[in-house]
């Protein structure tokens, strides 16, 4: 007796869960925040009225992917390449527009290296026997 309310419980609950899909579905789509400039991420919300989601979007020759998050709404996530050179993205479906977003400049810090000892650039003619020698003993150790 005790295993067939044990079984009818837990059809019970699976139904349930199975039956929830909003649940799961809403933790797929969490993005990071929208950065639409060159090397970030533009993140934007779609309603899904206003696109079919089974036909090909176009944005602007870039690779994205859309994520449904619930029965009216969608996310759309596209990495925006460091040599981007438009000032917007455009996500269209045929001829209609779907949504537009400026793309913000951003200027990124230029760091160099500077080495003071020449040795670790190039060797001097003393080093480079002991050089070689370590360097066939690493290719045997492979």
């Amino acid at each position: 007796m005790k295993i067939k309310i044990s079984a009818l419980i837990l059809t019970l609950l699976l139904i349930s869960c199975a039956n929830n899909k909003q649940q799961f579905i809403a933790n797929n789509c969490d993005f990071p925040i929208n950065s639409p400039y060159p090397g970030g991420i533009l993140s934007a919300d779609l309603r899904n009225k206003d696109f079919d989601f089974n036909k090909q979007l176009r944005v602007t020759g870039l690779k994205y992917s859309l994520c449904r998050y619930s029965r009216n709404n969608s996310k759309i996530l596209i990495p925006v390449p460091l040599d981007f050179k438009n000032n917007r993205i455009e996500i269209k479906q045929g001829d209609a527009l779907i949504y537009s977003e400026e793309i913000i400049e951003k200027d990124y810090r230029e760091s160099r290296i500077t080495i003071s000892n020449e040795n670790y650039v190039s060797p001097n003619e003393e080093l480079l026997p002991r050089i070689k020698k370590e360097y066939e003993l690493s290719q045997k150790a492979k």
